[in-house]
């Protein structure tokens, strides 16, 4: 493999911030989104930052926090994950 070809994520062999398309790959992603909002310098930015980095914190001090979510969703409990705008100012 040659010196130009672009460096892929350990997590799941994707490149840096490309397209997320399977489980293994969210916690990459989730710092990679992490460092982003860290550029920003804004206080949106500040804001993305503190909530990415409390979902890392929740998801490394419970390593099973993913299989916990499919299995609460297994016993009834909806999850519900929609594309919406936000008007959070």
């Amino acid at each position: 493999m040659s010196n130009s070809k672009r460096k892929l994520s350990l997590a799941g062999s994707r490149e840096p911030f490309g397209k997320v398309t399977s489980l293994e790959q969210i916690p990459s992603a989730l710092f990679e989104i992490l460092c982003l909002a860290r550029e920003l310098k804004t206080p949106k930015g500040d804001q993305i930052v503190s909530l990415v980095d409390d979902v890392i914190t929740v998801a490394l001090s419970d390593p099973e926090s993913w299989l916990k979510l499919e299995n609460m969703a297994a016993n009834g409990y909806k999850t519900v994950f929609s594309r919406q705008e936000s008007e959070i100012s």
